[in-house]
């Protein structure tokens, strides 16, 4: 598959992707990979994996938590259950997350999300307000439910 240009696949993303990869770089180790499921990873980017995996560990994980590949350290699936325990959220990493679609690898995941490009939300959240628009609220309110779970237990990070 063909690589999204960097940046010039829709206008508004010449805008917006510099402040969301400077931001996410630094909170999250973003990895730029154009369909971000951090609120199902406990705030912690997967793509770190040097496999690219997005559910779960490899059978190479050692039992203390490191990852097999030198220099890596702690595998990025220890970080994100920690994480996930931290918050109390465990039930997050039970959802099958689907492959990473490597055409929009370098685009703007909040446009992608916004869009329904990264299969996340059927749609996007596009679709979803144009459904609260019309009356139907439930979805959109479903959607910053998952959110508001996500942000209301976040630990310190000394604590995971």
């Amino acid at each position: 598959m063909e690589k999204a240009p960097r940046g010039l696949a829709r206008p508004l993303e010449r805008l917006i992707l510099p402040f969301e990869n400077a931001s996410k770089h630094y909170l999250v180790d973003c990895r730029e990979c154009g369909q971000c499921i951090l609120r199902s990873t406990a705030l912690i980017c997967p793509m770190g994996c040097p496999k690219h995996l997005r559910n779960g560990p490899c059978g190479g994980t050692k039992l203390n938590g490191d990852c097999e590949v030198p220099g890596i350290g702690k595998c990025v699936w220890y970080r994100i259950y920690k994480g996930a325990e931290a918050m109390g959220r465990l039930e997050l990493l039970e959802k099958i997350q689907p492959a990473p679609d490597w055409s929009l690898e370098g685009s703007s995941a909040w446009l992608n999300y916004y869009d329904g490009k990264d299969r996340l939300v059927p749609g996007g959240v596009r679709a979803l307000w144009k459904e609260f628009s019309a009356g139907n609220r439930k979805p959109l309110l479903k959607e910053l439910g998952q959110w508001v779970k996500v942000f209301s237990r976040l630990p310190r990070r000394g604590e995971w």
